[in-house]
């Protein structure tokens, strides 16, 4: 993407490393779309965003997909999942 190409000094250029964002959500309906759209706010461009719904219980999931859909970002990516896999612990 030309965006992701910066002048480094005499005359030449560097590639802007991608950054990973990942955005997990459990029963956070109220706050998800603020968060997804905080992501897409960035003024670094060099990113892409996974979203996932740990199988929530309330409207994230339609939430979710509302949002990216209104964003129509090719950066975010959603993944639900198909049961909660809750907080890892070791």
């Amino acid at each position: 993407m030309k965006e992701n190409i910066v002048p480094s000094g005499a005359g030449s250029h560097i590639a802007l490393p991608t950054v990973s964002v990942c955005v997990g959500c459990f029963n956070q309906e109220a706050f998800i779309d603020t968060a997804i759209r905080s992501v897409a706010a960035q003024t670094y461009t060099a990113f892409e965003c996974v979203v996932v719904d740990d199988f929530s219980t309330d409207g994230s999931r339609r939430r979710i997909e509302e949002c990216l859909s209104q964003l129509g970002d090719s950066r975010f990516r959603f993944l639900p999942r198909l049961q909660n896999g809750g907080q890892w612990q070791q």
